[in-house]
């Protein structure tokens, strides 16, 4: 930017591009998507959190065995629930009953975004439909000309975070589950499950939101019987039995942004995923030396490695440009390794 005016304008337009110019905020957005059974949604509750300084893993706080889903929350719209959690220095995550098939963490996605600026994952895969075919007529026999359009199918999120001035944010959000329906009845293509969430909503800098409630019905009628015996008009019906089974399933999503507002906070969150896969890593390894395993396997760097970085021989004088042909000790550059 160049600017020319008298000095009096000048030096008031310095003080605003001074103000302008500033570091622009990063959002990172965590989500947890959990389906689960409508039978086992009154045992699902929130296990809190909390990150330890030294080594970046999280050890359990409390649980709070309360449904997420009691009417005490508010509703929107048709079964659409909405819960806060709301700590500067916890996460909550969901406690999915493990031993309990019913229930499932589909994903766990995280990105980080700009202010006001939207970011997109998406797991899954790219599946082909066809859209057209064509049968040479002079032989009908032959394998017909075919068209196809791929699609993503899987678990797509989608966020756009607003800042506000005290550190609230206007989060735009779509969250889509799309899978591939394991049976049709009468269709010879391919049949998908979709189910959407868009919405913008108003949060705080480290707050929970938990969204629930798009539930989906699966009926399904079996039928068991004697062979002629049950086919038997009236007295047939001691030989043969119905079973109807109905499952609900609910969605819910739980959302969690946090403000990287300054390049502290940021390496703060990078060391404490860093330090917390590592030291699986070395929990791991551990183990491994313990049965097998003679030599010292692989180990990811201490995150320090990353940040401050020693070089060897930094202070060293810079030898001449002009050698004569003579043999010059160079300095080396590097890291130590401690």
């Amino acid at each position: 930017m160049i600017i020319t005016a008298p000095p009096s304008l000048l030096n008031t337009m310095k003080g605003v591009v001074q103000k302008l110019d500033i570091r622009r905020k990063q959002v990172l957005v965590e989500a947890v998507i959990v389906e689960v059974n409508d039978s086992v949604l009154d045992d699902l509750g929130v296990q809190w959190q909390t990150s330890t300084p030294s080594n970046g893993e999280f050890s359990a706080f409390n649980a709070i065995p309360a449904n997420i889903s009691t009417p005490a929350l508010p509703t929107l719209g048709s079964g659409l629930t909405l819960g806060y959690f709301k700590d500067n220095s916890l996460r909550a995550l969901i406690r999915a009953l493990e031993s309990d098939t019913k229930a499932n963490v589909l994903s766990t996605p995280t990105i980080v975004t700009l202010d006001n600026e939207e970011a997109e994952i998406l797991v899954g895969s790219n599946v082909p439909f066809i859209t057209g075919s064509e049968t040479n007529e002079s032989s009908p026999t032959s394998n017909p000309f075919q068209t196809i359009q791929r699609q993503d199918i899987g678990i797509t999120l989608k966020v756009k975070p607003r800042i506000n001035e005290n550190d609230s944010m206007t989060l735009a959000i779509e969250q889509t589950v799309e899978s591939i329906a394991t049976s049709a009845v009468n269709t010879a293509d391919i049949v998908t499950n979709k189910r959407n969430i868009k919405t913008n909503v108003l949060l705080e800098d480290d707050q929970v939101l938990v969204l629930g409630g798009l539930i989906s019905d699966e009926s399904s009628n079996v039928e068991s019987k004697v062979p002629v015996l049950g086919h038997i008009p009236v007295l047939g019906r001691l030989f043969r039995s119905t079973s109807t089974k109905v499952e609900k399933k609910n969605l819910m999503v739980f959302i969690h942004p946090m403000i990287l507002s300054d390049l502290e906070r940021s390496n703060k969150l990078t060391s404490d995923r860093y330090n917390s896969m590592r030291n699986k890593q070395q929990q791991y390894n551990g183990d491994r030396d313990r049965i097998f395993i003679p030599k010292q396997p692989p180990l990811l760097p201490d995150f320090d490695h990353y940040q401050s970085p020693q070089t060897l021989d930094a202070e060293a004088p810079r030898p001449s440009p002009k050698t004569g042909g003579k043999k010059v000790n160079r300095p080396v550059h590097g890291t130590v390794e401690k």
